[in-house]
């Protein structure tokens, strides 16, 4: 009898443990936001998160808004913030069709070519 009870609390201990180490939607769509968001940055790995949260677009889109903070090409730290759109709530893949993804890959591409 104790044997299956001691079977049972372990089965529950290593599945609240898995769950506590499994990446939320959320946490993979904020790791593809600042993939993106690092390729315009100065300094790539100056990165640092300091908020997301779920937009509630009424036209249907799925957005989240992240604020950060990096390094300036002086090396103070400055804050920033962007939206990243996805095409679904589950999806974790940014929409390549999403205006504010459509804006930021543009000015990245106007910046490496100095403009």
């Amino acid at each position: 009898m104790k044997s299956a009870f001691y079977r049972c609390i372990t089965i529950v201990v290593f599945s609240i443990i898995g769950l506590g180490c499994s990446n939320s939607t959320l946490d993979k769509q904020i790791a593809a936001c600042s993939a993106d968001i690092k390729e315009g940055l100065n300094d790539p790995n100056s990165l640092e998160i300091l908020s997301s949260e779920f937009l509630d677009e009424a036209e249907g889109s799925y957005r989240i808004s992240v604020s950060y903070t990096s390094k300036n090409t002086s090396g103070g730290r400055e804050r920033g913030s962007t939206t990243c759109g996805f095409a679904s709530k589950d999806s974790t893949q940014l929409d390549p069709n999403d205006f504010q993804n459509k804006a930021r890959k543009t000015h990245n591409l106007m910046k490496s070519l100095n403009f």
